[in-house]
């Protein structure tokens, strides 16, 4: 079952998105609010950067924050996927949650870079008897990135959202060039850690669509195993020959250090691969 969530554009009067869900030959037209303020992201921020590197203070601060993220996750998908309950789409997942197959579920999400910034990978079920985890660990989610002609850019530390109404609707814009992608690959665990193509296949999805003038002409180079040195090695012969990557994805399980002289060599993780 193919769920595709697009953008259509932004209303900033109303501050949300006008979005249309298209699953099991049905389309709706539905509208989106960010769940968040700008202080909800500062603390999300704050969680993921500062949070995980001294876990053991302001936990009661942390806990909210994981609160915050659970309601926000099932906010999304109020307004989406669970947003008409009576429609076939609705229907059709209850029908493969029932049946254990939501991994016959992909959902791809369509939008500019503003729409892009919601927290997809939150999304989550709110419905009674649901086990909870986020649908992303459960189901496909693939996200196909637009451009819009708007100039300005959400920072860091700037919330931000398109300052304009229906004439921000988002439009192709692909690179005159390939895009260089490198993928960093590592399985410690072997048979027992995440698939090979968990990563890579949705990747090359994203990449592809069925209308030739607007698929993507995409580099992908590979680096297996993912050690440093292979690392480091792949990055001078690309350097050597004049590639440059635009996206440099780490998909590996592993341990970086601040200090270089407690530094643990990847490649002594993944010897027995």
């Amino acid at each position: 079952m193919l769920c595709q969530i697009r953008e259509k554009f932004f209303n900033s009067e109303a501050d949300e998105w006008a979005v249309s869900l298209e699953a099991c030959g049905e389309l709706h037209d539905l509208f989106l609010h960010d769940p968040f303020s700008a202080i909800d992201e500062e603390e999300v921020d704050w969680f993921f950067q500062r949070y995980s590197r001294f876990p053991l203070a302001d936990t009661v601060r942390a806990e909210n924050v994981v609160k915050a993220i659970e309601d926000y996750g099932k906010s999304l998908f109020r307004q989406t996927i669970g947003a008409v309950s009576s429609s076939s789409t609705s229907k059709r997942y209850c029908d493969l949650r029932k049946e254990g197959c939501l991994d016959e579920l992909c959902i791809e999400v369509t939008g500019s870079a503003a729409f892009q910034r919601l927290h997809w990978e939150a999304l989550r079920d709110d419905q009674p008897g649901f086990d909870g985890r986020p649908l992303a660990l459960q189901v496909e989610v693939i996200r196909r990135p637009l451009a819009t002609t708007e100039p300005n850019l959400r920072t860091r530390h700037t919330y931000w959202k398109p300052s304009k109404t229906r004439d921000t609707a988002p439009a192709w814009s692909l690179p005159s060039r390939p895009f260089n992608i490198l993928l960093v690959v590592a399985r410690p665990a072997g048979a027992q850690d995440a698939g090979l193509r968990v990563i890579s296949r949705p990747l090359l999805d994203a990449l592809y669509t069925s209308t030739p003038d607007h698929t993507l002409q995409a580099r992908l180079d590979v680096v297996r195993p993912g050690s440093f040195e292979e690392f480091k090695a792949q990055l001078e012969k690309a350097s050597s020959s004049g590639v440059q990557y635009d996206v440099v994805h780490f998909d590996l399980h592993g341990k970086v250090t601040d200090d270089r002289k407690e530094y643990v060599n990847p490649s002594d993780t993944i010897r027995h691969n």
